[in-house]
C-alpha cells in the first residue's frame, strides 16, 4: 500500500509543472486529502482544492519561486476547514509535534505538576476541582473531581490567584478540601507536592460524592494514548471486583478521543467481543478486541497489542456523556449502549462516532488528520453521528459545584 502510494504521489507531482514551495505544499496536501478522504461530507476535494489553489497560485504570484511552506499553510488549514468534517484539520509543524508526543502517553511538559485542574468559583467562594490526572500528586493526595479548595497552607483561599499563589512552590502544600453536600460536606486537609509526571492520559477509579455503597466511577479523561489506556481499564475493573463493587459508572465526560485500539480494548472490559468494520475507499477491516484479544486495527495503523491479564465486569455499568465526549469517547458509549449492556446518561455527544482519522505528514512536517475511514457495525450498517443518550440529563458543572451534588451521577445512582 505505502509503494502503491508513494508512485501516485510521484505521478502526480511528475505531472505538474515545478512551482514554488507553497505550490508543492499544497498539491501534496491536495493529493492526500482527494485520494484518502473517505467521510460523509457533500463536500467535494477536487473542487476545493482547484477553488484554494488558484487562490494561493494569485497570493503567491509576486513572490514567484520564493513562496515558501508558510505562505501554503492557512490555504490548506481552510481545504480541511472547508471539508466540515469534525474528524478532517490541518496540523502545524508545532502542533503536530506535540500531537505525536501525546500518543506514546508521555508528558512532553518537563514542569513539575500537581496534576488537578480548576474551574469556575461557586457563590461560597470555594475553588472547584474539575479533573485530575492518575498517580499524579493530586491523586495520590486524595484529591477527586468536584471537590472544593476552601483553605492552603493554613489560610483562607477565596480566588484563584491565592491559590495559585500557593501552589506555585516545590515545597510541600497544605490543603483544605470540601466534598459532597454543601450542606453536610465532608472536610479534610492534604498535603502534596507537585513532580515531575511521565503519564497523565491513563484512568482511574475513585468512589464519587453521595455515591451509595458498592458505587465506583471509572474516570476515563482521553483515549490519546498507545497501548497503556485499555489495559489500565482492564486492570481498574479487576481491581474493582476484587473490592466487591457492585456497579461501575464510566465517566467519559469531555474526553475527545484518540487512538482505536484504546477504546475497543477498553470496552471489551465491558462487554468481551468490541468489534467494528472500517470501511476505507479502497478496503473494509475488521476492528477491535475480544477480551484481550486483538482482533483488527484501522488499515493505516499496523499497530497491535494483546491484554495481558483482561477482566470481564459483570455487574451493572453505565456511562456518563456530554456535549464534549467525541470520537473515541463516543464509541466507548456508543459500543456499550448498542451491546444493551448499561444505559448512556446526558448530553448529546460532539458527532464524530461514525469516522475515523489518521495523519498524514507533509514535506514540511505539518500535517493533515483526515477522514479517511468509516465505522461501521459489525453487520454492516452505519453507526449514528452521534450518541444519543438513554437518559438526557444537562450537565452543569457549576451546578455540581454549588450544590456539592453531580446531577450526571446522582441521575445514574437511581438506576437498578
Amino acid at each position: 500500500m505505502k509503494i502503491i502510494q508513494a508512485l501516485l504521489v510521484g505521478l502526480f507531482f511528475a505531472s505538474k509543472t515545478l512551482a514554488s514551495p507553497a505550490t508543492e505544499l499544497f498539491r501534496e496536501a491536495s493529493f492526500y486529502m482527494s485520494f484518502h478522504y473517505h467521510g460523509y461530507s457533500s463536500v467535494k476535494p477536487e473542487e476545493l482544492s482547484k477553488s484554494l489553489g488558484k487562490q494561493l497560485e494569485e497570493a503567491c504570484q509576486p513572490k514567484g519561486e520564493a513562496c515558501g511552506f508558510s505562505d501554503a499553510r492557512p490555504y490548506i488549514e481552510r481545504f480541511a476547514q472547508g471539508m466540515r468534517d469534525g474528524h478532517t484539520y490541518y496540523l502545524s509543524p508545532s502542533t503536530y509535534r506535540t500531537t505525536l508526543s501525546q500518543f506514546t502517553g508521555i508528558n512532553p511538559n518537563p514542569n513539575p505538576l500537581y496534576g488537578m485542574s480548576f474551574g469556575n468559583l461557586n457563590s461560597r467562594n470555594e475553588i472547584a476541582v474539575l479533573d485530575v490526572i492518575a498517580d499524579a500528586p493530586a491523586f495520590k493526595a486524595g484529591i477527586r473531581p468536584f471537590d472544593r479548595i476552601i483553605g492552603a497552607n493554613g489560610k483562607r483561599v477565596t480566588n484563584l490567584a491565592d491559590l495559585r499563589s500557593s501552589l506555585n512552590t516545590n515545597a510541600p502544600v497544605q490543603l483544605e478540601i470540601l466534598r459532597g453536600e454543601a450542606t453536610s460536606p465532608v472536610r479534610f486537609e492534604t498535603s502534596l507536592q507537585r513532580a515531575r509526571l511521565e503519564k497523565t492520559n491513563l484512568p482511574f477509579l475513585y468512589q464519587p460524592p453521595n455515591a451509595p455503597a458498592g458505587v465506583v466511577a471509572l474516570r476515563i479523561p482521553t483515549f490519546v494514548g498507545s497501548n497503556d489506556i485499555a489495559p489500565k481499564v482492564h486492570e481498574l475493573v479487576a481491581q474493582a471486583q476484587s473490592q466487591n463493587a457492585k456497579t461501575i459508572i464510566i465517566d467519559v465526560r469531555n474526553n475527545g478521543g484518540g487512538e482505536e485500539t484504546e477504546c475497543y480494548g477498553a470496552a471489551s472490559a465491558f462487554i468481551g467481543k468490541a468489534v467494528n468494520i472500517n470501511e476505507t475507499r479502497l478496503v473494509r477491516v475488521n476492528v477491535g478486541f475480544d477480551g484481550g484479544t486483538f482482533i483488527g486495527n484501522d488499515p493505516k495503523d499496523l499497530g497491535r497489542y494483546e491484554i495481558a491479564k483482561p477482566a470481564l465486569w459483570t455487574g451493572s455499568v453505565s456511562v456518563l456523556v456530554n456535549s464534549g465526549t467525541a470520537s473515541c469517547g463516543e464509541l466507548l458509549a456508543y459500543l456499550i449502549q448498542y451491546a444493551k449492556r448499561g444505559m448512556v446518561i446526558g448530553e448529546s455527544t460532539v458527532g464524530v462516532l461514525d469516522t475515523a482519522t489518521e495523519f498524514w505528514q507533509l514535506v514540511d512536517q505539518s500535517a493533515l488528520a483526515i477522514t479517511y475511514v468509516r465505522t461501521l457495525n459489525p453487520d454492516g450498517t452505519r453507526v449514528p453521528e452521534r450518541v444519543t443518550p438513554d437518559i438526557s440529563a444537562r450537565d452543569d458543572p457549576n451546578t455540581a459545584f454549588e450544590s456539592g451534588r453531580d446531577p450526571l451521577f446522582e441521575r445514574a445512582y437511581k438506576l437498578p
